[in-house]
């Protein structure tokens, strides 16, 4: 595992993980319940999955917090070699395939049922509006952000992201194609940054499994794994999170530049993407999985837009610039989404 690090969810769980040694212990405040569901998801995976996670060692509780032992890797992640360069895009390539290939092959590969008629909803739109209300108030410039009926992003005039979620919420015919066939084992933050990765041998350990939905349910659509891993071939999430973008910002007017070191990680990431579609494109298929480029297009800026106010904590010049970026992104991305794949004129301005 990682070095020492404390990250904070939006107003509620709080987790550290501290390493002593060989060992990792995580550490879970105000999100007791969820890291103990990650520790039964964890014990629960099929022999397969065996050496691809971290094996719970020893598990301690208390009033109002829960920690559990790890043994310590010493591999980088994935997302840190991808942004300075150790990386090349071929090699990218091949530890993504090796990704998709354990996830298609053993965690999406049983445990099937048929997804409730509200699931996106639940899911999505309600986590959504959650995130929104529980960001409000944190920071003044995420705030005007937010809060403005349009948004100038590059110079291009794009409705609000709750104007973008309302339209979403009345088109009932791409609702009715965003209920994933059938729901399944899934990781839960599929990112770059939870994936610790040995360049030399191409051997990887998955951190952080959510072990549930927000409902709790331990079943979710495969494609939200997949729309976050996309968050960093499409939404340059790990460019941003890296502090990659110079903003600029006004009155419902946003744009930033990326900084002169992030030119070659940019190229790496767009040759990462367009595989990405491709090898997913493939894999889709061979499930019989009509809609997975439409639930692909949607769900990925909408976890954008649900972890934006997730970075503000603490709340910084150098959190807000992250997360004005990715609020941003997950508009744009939305709007186009919408635009391809929707039934509704959005008027988005040339």
């Amino acid at each position: 595992m990682r070095g020492p690090v404390s990250e904070g969810d939006w107003r509620g769980v709080v987790r550290d993980v501290r390493v002593t040694g060989h060992r990792v212990t995580k550490r879970a405040t105000h999100g007791r319940d969820k890291l103990l569901r990650e520790v039964a998801w964890l014990k629960a995976l099929p022999p397969k999955a065996v050496g691809y996670f971290p094996r719970v060692l020893e598990v301690r509780t208390g009033e109002g917090w829960a920690e559990y032992d790890m043994d310590f890797c010493p591999w980088p992640d994935m997302s840190r070699v991808l942004v300075d360069g150790t990386l090349t895009v071929d090699e990218a390539i091949s530890g993504t395939r090796s990704l998709l290939g354990f996830a298609f092959d053993v965690l999406y590969a049983d445990h099937h049922r048929p997804a409730p008629e509200d699931f996106f909803h639940v899911s999505y739109v309600d986590k959504f509006w959650r995130r929104a209300s529980a960001g409000r108030g944190m920071s003044e410039r995420f705030d005007r952000l937010c809060s403005a009926e349009q948004l100038d992003i590059h110079g291009r005039v794009y409705p609000s992201a709750a104007s973008l979620m309302r339209e979403l919420q009345r088109d009932t015919v791409l609702l009715a194609r965003l209920r994933p066939p059938c729901l399944g084992r899934f990781h839960g933050d599929f990112k770059y940054d939870n994936v610790l990765f040995e360049p030399a041998t191409g051997r990887f350990l998955l951190l952080d499994p959510r072990g549930s939905t927000v409902t709790g349910d331990s079943d979710s659509d495969y494609m939200e794994d997949l729309a976050k891993l996309r968050t960093c071939t499409r939404g340059l999430y790990d460019l941003v999170r890296a502090g990659a973008a110079r903003v600029s910002e006004g009155e419902g007017r946003i744009s930033w530049e990326w900084a002169s070191w992030a030119g070659p990680a940019l190229q790496r990431f767009s040759a990462l993407d367009a595989w990405l579609v491709d090898e997913l494109s493939v894999k889709a298929r061979a499930r019989r999985d009509a809609d997975w480029r439409v639930r692909l297009d949607v769900l990925m800026p909408l976890l954008l837009l649900a972890n934006a106010p997730f970075q503000l904590a603490p709340v910084n010049p150098r959190t807000e610039d992250i997360a004005l970026v990715l609020h941003a992104t997950g508009v744009r991305l939305l709007a186009e989404a919408l635009e391809l794949h929707g039934t509704r004129d959005l008027g988005v301005s040339p």
